[in-house]
């Protein structure tokens, strides 16, 4: 992998970062810096490209590049993660669409269930639901995001009990 490859995912890796600090205040960071930090016997294909520290039960794949084979990348995490829900995160340049995600669907519970966790713990701590969570506007109000969070945790409850 040449340096423009290598620089053009650090800077794919720290845009994700901001968009989950700036969507849902959650503190992320590349694991790149954990290989410098612990020198080169860290053994690097064993992280995810990012950690959040609120949601230790997800494995963050991060690619930004114009063609992405998805069942490729998701295959690859899946393999990595282990325990973990593993979740690929993508953007094409200058996308329209921003970031998006790609899972499997038998991982979509474990994901709802990691986010819940973080709400609760945001919650716990005196904080409050972020306002972009859930649909990404800006213009929502308190109550609007809190019937969202209840919505997904209804969903989440029903499957439970049947």
């Amino acid at each position: 992998m040449g340096i423009s490859q290598r620089r053009k995912g650090a800077c794919g890796e720290r845009s994700a970062c901001h968009e989950l600090q700036d969507r849902f205040g959650w503190r992320a960071y590349r694991t790149a810096m954990l290989q410098t930090q612990h020198g080169p016997k860290h053994n690097r294909d064993c992280d995810p490209d990012i950690e959040v520290p609120e949601c230790p039960d997800l494995w963050f794949e991060i690619k930004r590049v114009e063609k992405l084979s998805i069942p490729r990348v998701l295959a690859l995490a899946v393999k990595q993660a282990g325990r973990r829900c593993p979740i690929v995160m993508h953007r094409p340049n200058r996308s329209v669409n921003g970031w998006m995600l790609s899972l499997r669907l038998e991982d979509l519970p474990r994901l709802v269930h990691a986010y819940n966790r973080a709400i609760d713990q945001e919650i716990e701590k005196g904080g409050t639901v972020p306002e972009k969570g859930v649909s990404g506007s800006d213009t929502r109000d308190g109550a609007n995001a809190q019937g969202d969070e209840r919505a997904v945790r209804l969903c989440v409850n029903r499957r439970r009990t049947d």
